[in-house]
């Protein structure tokens, strides 16, 4: 369900019913729980409800760039009655007041606006704030959010998937799909509706590929702060896609993902385990971990950059178990590109290690499920009541005695 389905259809309802005041009226206003939105409506009612839709974008925003709410300019939402049909339904603003910026969403009413346009510019805002944070000069310019980035970072946090990963799907199968370059240079949302619905699908998934990626949320969130001083600041975040070529060639790993059969997002570890197996034995033959003998030849740092895109595809949907393992084999493998020996000789030491130890646990884990299942569930109806009541009795020896123990026991018997 995407966030605040539920009480937004409300406002909508009670939005269509109010007797709008005059553009002069005075608007109620209502602050956020974290004080950074400042909503402004005709009705005492609505600012309060925005606000808590602003709040819950902001929560899912945190969470999927893993960072702690640290913000310093506020946002305004205002929602005024009785502008013309020539003003835009939904506007946005940045405004220097002294040392202080403000961010200015602006709502044409009536109607209620629709939600995911205002959840993308509350998205917007949120990443302008981010990015234009540590400002030291004055004048100073604002950074420029790229439009496929916000569109994509709004599909993340209102978890509208389903919908996005059909129409990703069907891009994906398409005679021409989408180029990541093609779709990186749009800046608004296209007229025609299919259109449009490929353009949110692809941004959805281009954005969800890079947060897939090991610390993906921070190197995103790294990416929001290098826009405003950076002259190209992806790929001073995202070195492994330095050059057009390199980026094409994950953007079509991640669409061929899209025409499988399996679309779990988490493998098992048995898959895991397997695929990861597979990765590690390169095209001719070598070890993954053994390629220092050749570092000096251009074919194979090739192949391996293709290798390390490979693993991060794999890491978007690997059991949590390999992760770790999976991050230190990408750590060697980009080593290995910039011809750091040295460095990539330790870093597939300790990824080789990681793998050993998550084999070894994950092995003993079947094992003890094996067990588990064999105890509890072949058995007879006897045997598993009876086993049932042994785990009691095993648990009452464990219970701690002291003097209210011993108390309260005799109220149990």
């Amino acid at each position: 369900m995407k966030i605040g389905r539920l009480f937004w259809v409300g406002v909508a309802l009670h939005f269509g019913v109010l007797s709008w005041a005059s553009t002069n009226a005075p608007l109620e206003n209502a602050t956020s729980a974290s004080r950074q939105f400042i909503a402004y409506a005709p009705d005492p009612v609505a600012p309060a409800t925005i606000c808590i839709f602003a709040e819950r974008i902001k929560d899912a925003w945190l969470n999927q760039l893993a960072i702690a709410d640290e913000w310093h300019d506020p946002i305004v939402i205002v929602f005024r009655p009785g502008l013309t049909n020539d003003a835009p339904a939904i506007s946005f603003g940045v405004f220097q007041i002294g040392p202080m910026v403000k961010y200015e969403i602006s709502s044409r009413i009536p109607p209620a606006p629709d939600e995911t346009l205002l959840a993308a510019k509350i998205v917007e805002a949120l990443c302008l704030e981010t990015a234009n944070r540590n400002r030291t000069t004055t004048p100073w310019k604002s950074a420029q959010i790229p439009f496929w980035l916000v569109q994509g970072l709004t599909g993340v946090v209102q978890g509208d998937s389903d919908w996005l990963l059909t129409v990703a799907r069907r891009s994906a199968t398409a005679a021409r799909p989408p180029a990541v370059s093609d779709l990186m240079r749009v800046i608004e949302l296209p007229a025609d509706e299919v259109a449009r619905d490929l353009f949110l699908a692809n941004s959805w998934l281009l954005t969800d590929g890079l947060l897939r990626l090991p610390d993906g949320g921070q190197r995103l969130h790294r990416l929001l702060t290098e826009l405003r001083t950076s002259e190209d600041a992806f790929a001073k975040v995202y070195p492994e896609f330095a050059g057009a070529v390199a980026l094409e060639k994950w953007w079509s790993l991640l669409q061929a993902q899209l025409t499988t059969i399996i679309t779990a997002q988490n493998l098992t570890t048995h898959e895991t385990s397997q695929q990861l197996n597979a990765l590690l034995t390169m095209p001719d033959g070598q070890p993954f971990n053994n390629l220092y003998r050749q570092s000096d030849k251009l074919w194979l740092r090739q192949a391996v950059a293709r290798r390390v895109m490979e693993l991060e595809q794999l890491y978007s949907r690997a059991h949590p178990l390999y992760r770790p393992a999976l991050e230190a084999y990408i750590e060697a493998g980009r080593w290995f590109v910039e011809e750091k020996i040295s460095r990539y000789r330790r870093s597939v030491a300790r990824a080789d290690q990681l793998h050993r130890d998550v084999r070894r646990e994950a092995e003993a884990i079947s094992v003890t499920m094996d067990w588990a299942e064999q105890k509890y569930t072949t058995g007879t109806s006897s045997n598993i009541w009876s086993g049932y009541f042994q785990a009691l009795d095993q648990l009452k020896n464990l219970r701690h005695r002291d003097p209210i123990s011993n108390y309260l026991d005799q109220f149990d018997k």
